[in-house]
């Protein structure tokens, strides 16, 4: 097998992992993978993130998160 360098922003290697942890293999074969998508996964994170864009439309997400980090017992 031949090997080769990839070069990605940080965000496309999370894609990456998380695909290859959902589908309990190393990351290496998730790249394979994600290199190799058939039509019905291509465009699958697009198609998510246009889907989910703008569900949250209360206040700063940060604080709303903060804030039920201070209800947690210490």
């Amino acid at each position: 097998m031949t090997r080769t360098r990839v070069a990605m922003d940080d965000d496309m290697k999370a894609l990456v992992d998380m695909k290859a942890i959902r589908e309990g293999v190393p990351m290496t074969e998730g790249l394979r993978r994600a290199l190799l998508l058939s039509g019905d996964e291509e465009g699958f994170v697009d198609k998510l993130l246009a889907e989910t864009s703008g569900l949250w439309k209360g206040a700063d997400g940060l604080q709303h998160e903060q804030a039920l980090r201070d209800e947690w017992p210490r």
